[in-house]
């Protein structure tokens, strides 16, 4: 635990911890971010000190997955850190992760390049796999940066609101839905996403739980059938996502899907549901207003519904704003 000052510096390689920290109150000490870290929009005008190697803005999701594999198959990393940065900055705290080893800076990263650094950082690695590990890490963070009564505030919070969704949701009808994470290939979202939609009594059959993020086939989807389709692609903008639902429609047997017939399918902000940090309600909050709405405050969160059934143009004009 270190005493916190207006010295304590530290460098977050993690978009949730980033949230998690400026939720602590300290944003102040934060001097080097990722690239994919975007929230609070504060925290844009910091610097940002790796890079992933694979841009995804401008390219299909087919183009980035080629991309990603001829990375990996040639023995290199999806992305680079700043050494000359750390050097001169020298934080005192490194944030990093061991949950995924292709979209953010994990932790075998950060070792190899230890040595390079010229100094010996204290090193935090989070790991959430489920709401409660997403707990668990806001303790860690808010132990080391001496937080410990904020960090327990902030939990506190965001289990009220848990709680008051399970109070609106106690008898709400068991509902087949799925998460799409990536298409071209096909991903369903893993770890916390299916608790997220569970807790407010939904079927998320296809995965069992504490499954990671899984590939899939579409007849695997055809033959559960979901009532609802809810698409966040990780790391990616609505209007990103929009052009890339298009492959979706044009599987066969999509448009024979229920939630299709029934006019049930949403693309969502993706940042609610790819970083493990306090807006994961706010994920959970934004399916809850769609499964019924004005079940709670769902203002200023993003996402879109289709209103265009199907798609005529593949773009926003298809779509209509949730908030």
């Amino acid at each position: 635990m270190h005493e916190h000052d207006s010295n304590f510096t530290i460098c977050s390689l993690v978009p949730g911890a980033t949230e998690i920290l400026c939720s602590l109150g300290l944003e102040g000490n934060i001097i080097g971010i990722s690239d994919l870290c975007y929230y609070p929009e504060s925290i844009q005008d910091k610097p940002i000190v790796s890079n992933s190697r694979v841009i995804t803005e401008g390219f299909t999701s087919a183009q980035v997955e080629l991309e990603m594999k001829r990375i990996l198959e040639s023995g290199q990393v999806p992305y680079d850190v700043d050494v000359e940065w750390f050097k001169s900055q020298r934080p005192d705290l490194i944030i990093t992760q061991d949950n995924c080893n292709i979209c953010e800076i994990d932790i075998d990263f950060i070792q190899s390049r230890l040595n390079q650094f010229g100094y010996k950082p204290e090193v935090l690695v989070i790991d959430p796999k489920s709401i409660s590990q997403i707990y668990t890490s806001i303790r860690e963070i808010a132990f080391s940066t001496n937080k410990v009564i904020a960090g327990e505030a902030l939990i506190c919070g965001l289990r009220l609101r848990i709680k008051e969704l399970l109070d609106v949701f106690h008898d709400y009808p068991p509902t087949r839905v799925i998460s799409i994470e990536g298409v071209d290939p096909l991903v369903l979202g893993g770890n916390w996403i299916p608790e997220m939609y569970r807790l407010l009594g939904c079927d998320y059959g296809i995965m069992t739980k504490g499954s990671s993020a899984m590939r899939i086939k579409i007849e695997e989807i055809v033959d559960f059938d979901p009532e609802y389709i809810f698409v966040d692609l990780c790391s990616s903008s609505l209007e990103r996502q929009v052009k890339e639902v298009k492959w979706l429609f044009e599987l066969p047997d999509f448009l024979d899907i229920t939630a299709i017939k029934m006019n049930n399918f949403y693309i969502l902000e993706h940042e609610y549901y790819s970083n493990p940090g306090p807006r994961i309600i706010d994920g959970i909050e934004l399916v809850a207003n769609i499964l019924k709405p004005g079940s709670c405050e769902t203002s200023g969160l993003k996402g879109l519904k289709l209103v265009n059934n199907p798609p005529k143009e593949h773009g926003m004009r298809d779509y209509v704003g949730l908030v």
